[in-house]
């Protein structure tokens, strides 16, 4: 398990959003009360086979579930309707209600996935890395249209693109405690975590089961994850480029467990030499379950929990109930680690993570939730590994009034909440998926816009009513923008709440205020 990036880097400005201080920020000269301060926005995918590779035509214009094919992207390809970049058009038959995963990487560029649904209108898009992804629920029967480009909109190159039909579990091979085993790593599967090659091998454990798995290949970059009966990461190794790799863990609960053998680099496949055996059991600390507003509870991180699902750190996953629009804060305080604290919504999504905000090495979040459901706060340290006794609280400020998860419109002298996601237009200047927030202002009026959120490294853009860019900010403070202006005219504004990378979604705060 690797670490997060530190925090260390952040200003003091993105310290006041994080504590709660867009109103003192922002809005403290327009004499407004307290607010949320910054506020954020992985979920699984789901196992399911591959085919190897096929070499094709350097146009490749058509693929089917289950396919991995490659193509190539040139200066004759058309260009994808969302960024209007250069991208290949790939067509797939689809039926409503079909889950699919869909994955493209390329040596040539940082590649960018946009699919269309048989109206023509975005169905999803992904976040941008060299391997780019992306999970959608088809919403009607037709023929749908995946764009393969890249992240600049003009890079040419080849690429590999794979498209699977989710939803139905590939059958393992069970093993047992004791065991010493050979297999193959083919390339027909993907692990449902990290999108790795590598083949299921499943066995039954109980509550506090010390275990080791090995791993041995001179054909693999080996790779390992355990996956939990209700489908958590347990444990997950690094990358060391060795012909081995194994896992040392306590299983945190009865059931059937999911070792995925596979490789780091999806070029070397081959064969592996598994053991697994059990080396002792482990009684576990205190374990702290559930969390309600107002209370303040003690837990216990130790070798028996899991590892949270936007670091895979160790940490105890405590859940708690909370609405749309609950302004909410929890506080992670231990005297025996230094704390790192994740919450994620009920699909695993992450809706903020900190560090040290709190007193010392202590975690605060203060944010706004998105949606009703049961929300999970992942107790844990920040090196990952560390195990303690700590406490958590978690109160409710109260309600965000007004907020939507569309926000359109915010006056000056105010602020409220938003988020961006998939459904969002591009902004103007970097194309950048972006929510467009309407301020209505006069000629010579002078007006500061913040926006804050714990997910992603925001970006805004002021648009006049004639379509000219006012003003623009990404700011160097890691995840809160700012701009300030005087307005040339009367009219509609346009704020654009998006991110610097253009593709990142989540809940941010919105603040303007009147100078």
């Amino acid at each position: 398990m690797t670490p997060a990036d530190s925090d260390e880097g952040s200003t003091s400005r993105r310290r006041l959003l994080q504590a709660g201080g867009i109103a003192a920020l922002a809005l403290g000269a327009a004499g407004l009360g307290g607010s949320p301060g910054s506020i954020p926005g992985g979920s699984n995918t789901s196992e399911a086979e591959t085919a190897t590779p096929t070499p094709v035509p350097a146009d490749q214009r058509a693929i089917e579930y289950g396919e991995t094919v490659q193509g190539t992207v040139d200066a004759g390809d058309e260009r994808d309707p969302e960024h209007d970049g250069l991208a290949e058009p790939v067509s797939v038959a689809g039926s409503a209600g079909d889950r699919i995963a869909v994955e493209a990487a390329s040596q040539a560029f940082d590649a960018r996935l946009v699919v269309t649904g048989p109206d023509g209108k975005l169905v999803g898009q992904s976040a941008t890395d060299e391997r780019a992804r992306l999970e959608l629920r088809l919403p009607t029967d037709g023929e749908y249209t995946i764009w393969v480009g890249s992240r600049d909109g003009s890079a040419t190159g080849e690429y590999t693109l794979s498209l699977r039909q989710t939803g139905e579990r590939v059958e393992g091979e069970a093993i047992g405690y004791g065991t010493r085993t050979t297999g193959t790593v083919t390339g027909q599967h993907t692990d449902p975590v990290f999108g790795n090659v590598a083949t299921p091998r499943d066995f039954d454990g109980s509550e506090g089961d010390e275990i080791l798995a090995l791993v041995v290949s001179d054909d693999l970059n080996p790779f390992l994850l355990l996956v939990g009966p209700d489908g958590s990461t347990v444990d997950v190794t690094e990358n060391d480029d060795t012909n081995t790799t194994r896992i040392e863990t306590v299983l945190p609960a009865d059931g059937e467990y999911r070792l995925w053998v596979g490789t780091h680099d999806s070029a070397r496949l081959g064969d592996y030499e598994l053991t697994l055996e059990q080396t002792g059991s482990y009684a576990g600390g205190e374990n702290l379950h559930t969390i309600a507003y107002g209370q303040t509870r003690e837990g216990e991180i130790d070798r028996s929990d899991r590892r949270d699902p936007v670091r895979y750190g160790v940490a105890e996953p405590v859940t708690f109930e909370g609405n749309r629009n609950d302004w909410i804060r929890l506080d992670l305080t231990s005297e025996a680690v230094d704390t790192y604290l994740v919450l994620v919504d009920e699909q695993g999504t992450a809706v903020a993570t900190d560090d040290d905000s709190g007193a010392g090495t202590n975690s605060r979040i203060e944010t706004v939730l998105p949606d009703d459901g049961v929300y999970t706060a992942w107790a844990g340290t920040y090196s990952g590994d560390d195990t303690g006794a700590y406490e958590l609280s978690l109160a409710k400020h109260g309600a965000v009034p007004g907020s939507t998860r569309d926000l359109r419109s915010i006056e000056p002298g105010t602020w409220a909440v938003g988020y961006v996601d998939a459904d969002d237009p591009s902004d103007p200047v970097r194309d950048g998926l972006a929510e467009p927030v309407t301020l209505t202002g006069k000629a010579d009026d002078g007006v500061r816009v913040v926006m804050g959120t714990d997910v992603f490294d925001s970006f805004l853009v002021l648009v006049g009513p004639d379509g000219s860019v006012v003003g623009s900010d990404d700011s160097p403070a890691a995840e809160a923008s700012e701009l300030t202006a005087t307005l040339p005219s009367d009219g509609a504004y346009t704020v654009w709440a998006g991110s610097y990378t253009g593709s990142a979604t989540g809940v941010y705060t919105l603040a303007v205020e009147e100078r």
